[in-house]
């Protein structure tokens, strides 16, 4: 999210400049877009409760390791964080582009034209990061749950804003 977000800042920056907005209605994968902010916030937060942890293992170390027993353990944990609502992937685009213009051309774009703009896109260098599989992932579900990380230290990761 924010200014790292280098996928929902070209869709604004492309709409913006050129005042078209594109229906891609066909790409219907869920997705939770969390923002950078928020994962900083929670990262800060669970490295700041490591030296108050410290602190209170010294006085009482059961009853601390039985509050924090994934904080105070050395070995490293993975954990998913994921974004506060569940949005398809037309619908961030849609979101998007409403707050990059008013205005403007809608084009509607069905699957196949949009596999064919993809695949001869894919020769320009600035799309080369785009994988080939690209427009099948639209219609694919990215969900991942937060309870892990929620667990470790309590956040509330903000709706999807572009």
């Amino acid at each position: 999210g924010g200014r790292r977000n280098r996928n929902i800042n070209k869709i604004r920056q492309i709409t913006t400049i050129l005042r078209i907005k594109i229906n891609i209605d066909f790409a219907r994968g869920s997705r939770q877009p969390i923002h950078c902010d928020d994962i900083a916030e929670w990262a800060t937060s669970l490295l700041l409760l490591g030296p108050v942890n410290q602190k209170e293992a010294i006085q009482d170390a059961d009853q601390q390791a039985r509050k924090h027993g994934t904080i105070i353990s050395t070995r490293p944990i993975r954990v998913d964080v994921a974004g506060g609502e569940a949005v398809s992937f037309a619908e961030m685009v849609n979101r998007t582009q409403a707050t990059a213009c008013a205005g403007g051309i809608r084009l509607y774009c069905r699957r196949g034209v949009a596999k064919l703009l993809f695949s001869l896109a894919h020769w320009l260098p600035w799309f080369r990061e785009v994988p080939g599989d690209f427009v099948s992932r639209l219609e694919q579900d990215f969900l991942f749950s937060s309870e892990e990380a929620i667990a470790l230290q309590s956040q509330v990761f903000r709706r999807f804003y572009p």
